[in-house]
């Protein structure tokens, strides 16, 4: 029996592989194949891995970079060389949720910023993710876009649900951000006027019929690769334009829109479409329901009974009776908002995303209602109402708009003899 056979037998110690102790051998399209084994830090064994490549040097080079990621990941589901979005999506995300000693508030705001997180670190793996110049460029970036505060909250969900978990799944020794300052400077949330901005009439009036002509499938390319389909890219399409049409014309939240279901829709005397916002639903805890405020879109979207079907008014894209998932439906808007935004070269909508809806509507709506009728379709107070869903300013050259058209009618009236 040769040396290699014999210490091919030996039993591996924790954290050893038998790579070096093998024999390759070839293949029968003239590559190298070696059958290894490696013994992980808690004493489990791997056995029977096979790699194969060209020459027995490559296998050997490909099987220790397997060895590395299984004794890193101790032999678990993740591994270093893992996507960091499906990291954040089937662990940190349902960490988050299904942490009860959470208050709802924390939860809440926590997964606010995680879809922050997951643009920002789009594109790598889990290795090169976690490294410091990786999240201090990310976590900077997300202060510049969105503000210091909601980049310090960035940084403090990364390190309990993002490093931890990573830590708890042996993915990583330790933080890379321990005792590590990061300047993230004092870039406020927003540098937007109190009160909001919104549409003028004429361009909240063009956004809509824009959207009622738009057909989902236009621009839409068949996939390449990936586990998408063209179908599955059609369908997001249609929900992000169906939920902007149901936001732009009730003022609903994005959390209040993605889980409204038909049991909570109805319709008015004049058979327009209403929804019921339930306690648990509204995001103030006030129950409402309120009209969709344009014939046409109402008659829109009571189609989708017919043609979508489901549990949800606007349900995930390819399963209608489960919820939308919240990271994936604001990715669609954002998307959706910045291709009507260059199409109709309304910049409003290249920079703002839903809450846009609820200022627009106030505001237009603001010599119409009382403020008390107004807060309450919104589902908030008077003050809140004026404070930060009013645009002042839109609001005054409307106004101004009406009188010169009413003084110019007055001066060029014939005077009666």
């Amino acid at each position: 029996m040769t040396d290699t056979k014999k210490a091919a037998r030996t039993r591996l110690a924790p954290g050893e592989h038998s790579i070096d102790r093998v024999t390759a051998k070839p293949t029968a399209s003239g590559g190298q194949m070696i059958e290894w084994s490696v013994r992980l830090h808690d004493g489990r064994l791997i056995a029977g891995k096979r790699t194969q490549a060209r020459t027995a040097g490559d296998a050997r080079a490909k099987a220790r970079r397997i060895a590395d990621e299984l004794l890193a990941a101790g032999g678990g589901d993740w591994k270093r060389s893992s996507r960091i979005v499906d990291y954040l999506d089937q662990v940190t995300k349902p960490a988050i949720e299904n942490n009860a000693r959470l208050r709802v508030n924390s939860r809440d705001r926590y997964l606010n910023v995680l879809p922050y997180i997951r643009e920002a670190l789009d594109g790598h793996v889990i290795d090169t993710a976690m490294k410091f110049r990786t999240l201090e460029k990310a976590l900077q970036t997300i202060a510049t876009e969105h503000g210091s505060e909601t980049a310090r909250q960035c940084r403090g969900v990364i390190s309990k649900y993002v490093v931890a978990e990573l830590i708890r799944d042996d993915v990583l020794a330790g933080s890379p951000l321990a005792g590590v300052t990061i300047d993230l400077g004092s870039v406020k949330k927003s540098n937007k006027p109190a009160g909001g901005q919104a549409l003028s009439v004429d361009d909240y009036g063009r956004v809509l019929a824009h959207l009622l002509a738009l057909d989902p499938a236009d621009g839409i390319e068949r996939p390449k690769a990936g586990p998408y389909t063209l179908d599955h890219r059609i369908a997001v399409r249609r929900n992000a334009i169906d939920m902007m049409l149901l936001q732009a014309t009730t003022g609903l939240r994005s959390s209040e829109a993605r889980q409204i279901t038909w049991d909570l829709v109805g319709g008015g005397a004049d058979g327009r479409m209403t929804v019921t916002v339930t306690e648990q639903i509204s995001k103030t805890k006030k129950a409402r329901t309120v009209p969709v405020l344009d014939a046409a879109v109402s008659e829109h979207l009571l189609a989708r009974r017919t043609t979508i079907g489901g549990d949800y008014v606007i349900g995930a894209p390819t399963d209608p009776t489960k919820v939308w998932d919240k990271a994936n439906a604001q990715k669609a808007a954002r998307t959706l908002y910045r291709q009507i935004g260059d199409a109709l070269d309304v910049d409003l909508l290249r920079t703002h995303l839903t809450h846009l809806w609820r200022t627009t509507l106030n505001t237009l709506l603001i010599d119409v209602l009382p403020a008390e009728v107004r807060a309450a379709y919104f589902g908030h107070d008077v003050v809140q109402n004026q404070r930060s869903y009013t645009d002042v300013g839109t609001a005054m050259i409307a106004a101004a708009d009406r009188l010169g058209s009413t003084v110019r009618t007055t001066v060029s009236e014939p005077d009666t003899p």
